[in-house]
């Protein structure tokens, strides 16, 4: 639920977050509604699903039922201006997290939660790959060309992510 193909949902959030300058989600969980639409990557749009589906059986399992449940919100905000290195190689930045619960008397119920964090898989790729990745692009169709050298019959592949080669 957390993890949506080769990432965490915030990490999904935070590059698309860099990529628009959009810093703010905002998601009402009762409708599976979320805003900007900037943001919703179809990585967090299913995160954002499956959270929102999951939901009545958290409220359930905390002893509640949906019945008093109003609203629920959960906005995810970073902070783009503010960013430190983790481990000498990746870029993170701050976060918050914030939900609000409101019952059927009108009553808030809210809790943040902070921290950093970086996207993991981009971030990594592109450090591990450095200036391999372009070597790599002009010499693999050579080689599964059919030259009889062993690797003709391997199919060329193309990275699904970054569609490079």
């Amino acid at each position: 639920m957390n993890y949506i193909n080769d990432d965490y949902l915030l990490g999904h959030l935070l590059r698309q977050a860099r990529k628009t300058k959009l810093n703010k989600l905002t998601v009402d969980i009762l409708n599976d509604n979320a805003e900007p639409k900037g943001l919703l990557t179809s990585e967090i749009k299913t995160s954002i699903k499956r959270y929102c589906d999951w939901f009545p059986t958290l409220v359930t399992g905390s002893g509640s039922t949906m019945d008093y449940v109003n609203s629920a919100t959960m906005t995810i905000e970073f902070d783009l201006g503010t960013s430190r290195p983790y481990n000498d190689t990746l870029t993170e930045n701050p976060f918050s997290c914030d939900i609000v619960i409101v019952d059927d008397r009108g009553k808030e119920y809210r809790h943040r939660h902070e921290g950093w964090w970086y996207p993991e898989t981009e971030e990594l790729f592109l450090l591990w790959c450095g200036d391999v990745l372009p070597k790599v692009c002009i010499f693999v169709p050579r080689l599964v060309s059919g030259t009889g050298r062993g690797f003709g019959s391997a199919p060329q592949q193309k990275h699904t992510r970054y569609h490079q080669c």
